[in-house]
């Protein structure tokens, strides 16, 4: 029995895995099709920006869930622990969405010397909030 839901339980992350990443490959053609090279450029900068923000904005608290939560047999211990680490990411990403849209007109014009970029930038604020948007 215990074979068959792991049999299961993988079929199932391995089918999620590739809708996943040919939703990222169906995106990234609609993308380089539409935009012209700076527009592209500007896009591919701010992808990369949400990805490095993504793991500050965790402060690794992914693993340390798995480390101190996995061997916890309380509901109400787990549930506890998991608000909390929840509610830190939340802060911290919030905070880092702030700071990147207050700053955005400062970073457009010395990153991409064009003060008309900080349109993109006040987007990417909002999307590093939830950065499985851009994969």
């Amino acid at each position: 029995m215990s074979y068959k839901k792991f049999t299961h339980d993988v079929g199932l992350i391995g089918a999620t895995q590739l809708l996943l990443r040919l939703g990222g490959l169906i995106l990234i053609a609609i993308i380089t099709k539409t935009l012209g090279a700076y527009q592209y450029g500007i896009w591919a900068q701010i992808t990369v920006t949400i990805s490095l923000l993504t793991p500050l904005a965790m402060l690794g608290l992914s693993a340390t869930i798995v480390r101190f939560l996995a061997g916890e047999k309380e509901k109400e211990k787990i549930r506890d622990g998991f608000l909390s680490v929840v509610a830190v990411i939340i802060f911290t990403g919030s905070l880092l969405s702030v700071l990147l849209f207050c700053s955005s007109d400062f970073l457009a014009s010395t990153v991409f010397g064009d003060i008309n970029a900080s349109y993109f930038i006040k987007a990417a604020s909002f999307l590093s909030s939830f950065p499985h948007l851009m994969e």
